[in-house]
């Protein structure tokens, strides 16, 4: 039991300092709009070395782990292995595509290549910022147009 429990907690402390993360982007949105998180898509390429940097040590380091498991649905997507929905192609790996989940619609444009952990933290950051932001702008349209559309009647 006791070594139950040990392999237990040790498997969840690895599994909580890499980014988790699926091939399924039909599902990653609808766990974005379940959740309210950003989909990011990363394409790769197998015996890239810029696309392993960034899943051994970026997606290693334990800020942007809990910043992309807080704020992100993450999707890795492999050229030549897996289907890769036509908005995403490319020939230059890594990529990186940001999605409001909501509209499907990229938030920012894409982000080819590698970064240092500090500048891929400052990227994610940045996009969370925007997509709050557009978030917002389009709840005061939704409230704009309700109360137009409410107050119709009373002219």
């Amino acid at each position: 039991m006791r070594l139950f429990l040990f392999v237990t907690l040790l498997m969840g402390s690895l599994y909580a300092n890499h980014v988790r993360y699926t091939t399924n982007y039909d599902l990653a949105l609808k766990h974005g709009i379940n959740k309210d998180k950003i989909v990011i898509v990363m394409i790769a390429l197998r015996g890239c070395p810029v696309c392993e940097f960034m899943t051994d040590r970026v997606f290693e380091n334990k800020e942007i782990v809990n910043y992309l498991h807080t704020h992100y649905i993450t999707v890795i997507k492999y050229l030549h292995r897996d289907k890769i929905p036509k908005r995403f192609k490319t020939e230059h790996t890594p990529t990186f595509f940001f999605i409001d989940p909501h509209t499907q619609k990229p938030i920012r444009k894409r982000k080819f290549g590698g970064s240092t952990e500090e500048k891929f933290l400052e990227v994610i950051q940045d996009v969370k910022e925007l997509y709050d932001s557009q978030r917002l702008h389009n709840q005061l349209d939704t409230i704009d147009a309700q109360e137009i559309n409410s107050t119709k009647g009373t002219l």
